[in-house]
């Protein structure tokens, strides 16, 4: 009797000391601070245009009416992955990142990406690019955008015209590639409120 349980902590010590060594970061970085891996390497095949606010695990609809000051442009890319992140594709299930790292691609097949209105907002006609008023967190217009090598997964842009009360933004998205192609997505935003 004494055995078996001697037998089962020794299963079981060899256990969580198996957890403990090998519960590492995938991507082994030199120290805690250090940087975050390098983007990886893709090409865009394809993107969705969404809406915020993202309520109940889905994004706003066209048939919603939204405070405005919660209101965002989504652009989600969906890429073809040219490398791998990790140096391999095996982990235990208790293997994970020891670090925070939002992962960044180097999409190397866009050129630029333009929003273009498909009806009339704010005085502006239909037919007018929009990305000079659509701005990322790090304040940088979608019209002076050309820097896709360290891009997230999924880029939510602020309206800078405030609307006028119940306005809706309808608007063909264009993502250019290298290749002179284009990939393009017409879209309706729910109603702004803003009063």
């Amino acid at each position: 009797m004494v055995k078996k349980i001697q037998f089962t902590f020794f299963v079981i010590g060899s256990y969580l000391l198996l957890m403990v060594t090998l519960a590492c970061v995938q991507e082994q970085l030199p120290d805690l601070y250090a940087r975050c891996p390098d983007p990886v390497n893709a090409n865009l095949i394809d993107f969705e245009v969404f809406y915020t606010p993202y309520l109940n695990n889905q994004y706003s609809s066209s048939s919603d009416t939204v405070d405005f000051e919660e209101f965002q442009v989504v652009l989600e890319f969906t890429p073809e992955r040219l490398s791998n992140l990790y140096r391999n594709n095996f982990s235990f299930p208790w293997e994970s990142m020891a670090l925070s790292c939002i992962p960044q691609l180097n999409l190397r097949n866009i050129s630029n990406i333009s929003v273009v209105l498909t009806a009339p907002f704010e005085g502006l006609p239909a037919g007018t690019d929009i990305s000079y008023l659509l701005e990322t967190t790090s304040k940088e217009t979608l019209a002076k955008f050309r820097d896709f090598s360290q891009i997230e997964p999924v880029i939510g842009l602020d309206l800078k015209l405030r609307p006028t009360n119940f306005s809706q933004l309808k608007t063909r998205t264009f993502v250019f590639l290298k290749d002179g192609t284009a990939l393009v997505k017409e879209t309706q935003s729910p109603l702004l409120q803003t009063s």
